[in-house]
């Protein structure tokens, strides 16, 4: 009787800061995304197989932008958490971050402001 093994392979990827080389973040996110099958997301729903569902495309999505939000820093997840495709995630994650523009969202939407220890800035907001 032949026994199957299963072996699992853990891979960590660095959180991407928005000052770390973005092309090197992305050489070790895109494999992660072409294990899991949902690679495609990178290309933008402009680029969808013709013969994919909708459903589909919107799993494959979700799932994609998922993996990549799990490989941002709070920093830059904050500077792109409004994006709602992988495609504009990923576009969005290579811009620098600017504390000053955090400084300034964080007071615009009426948040408190605390310095870090590493010298930068964490913010809560306050709800009403």
């Amino acid at each position: 009787m032949a026994s199957k093994s299963t072996t699992t392979t853990k891979f960590e990827v660095e959180k991407f800061d928005g000052k770390s080389n973005f092309l090197l973040w992305k050489m070790r996110v895109t494999p992660l995304l072409v294990k899991k099958g949902i690679h495609k997301a990178l290309l933008g729903i402009e680029k969808k197989p013709l013969k994919m569902e909708d459903d589909e495309w919107n799993d494959i999505d979700f799932h994609a932008k998922a993996m990549i939000i799990l490989c941002l820093s709070d920093v830059v997840l904050y500077n792109v958490m409004n994006e709602e495709t992988t495609a504009g995630l990923y576009c969005r994650s290579r811009e620098p971050v600017h504390e000053k523009e955090l400084v300034e969202r964080a007071l615009h939407e009426e948040a408190v402001i605390h310095p870090s220890n590493e010298g930068r800035y964490a913010y809560s907001t306050t709800s009403q």
